[in-house]
């Protein structure tokens, strides 16, 4: 008798490209990514550089999140202009 091994990974469905597509064009992290496609990063990583994509880091979506939070308080402190 034979064992056959299961795939190491998953393939693919178009649906789960449309989603992956989608999460990048909204501007998703990695790690919302593999939440949403219950799939682990470096996958998710490889499939979006394959489809061309592009998904923010954490890092960066930090760095977005300051330099927005540091504007907001700099529009707070400029006098109002009537």
């Amino acid at each position: 008798m034979t064992f056959k091994r299961p795939p190491l990974c998953r393939k693919w469905s178009e649906s789960e490209d449309e989603e992956l597509r989608c999460l990048a064009k909204t501007g998703a992290t990695l790690l919302r990514a593999t939440a949403a496609l219950n799939r682990r990063e470096n996958v998710i990583r490889k499939r979006a550089r394959e489809l061309g994509l592009c998904l923010v880091g954490m890092r960066e979506a930090k760095r977005r999140i300051r330099l927005l939070t540091e504007r907001e308080a700099n529009d707070d402190r400029s006098p109002a202009h009537s």
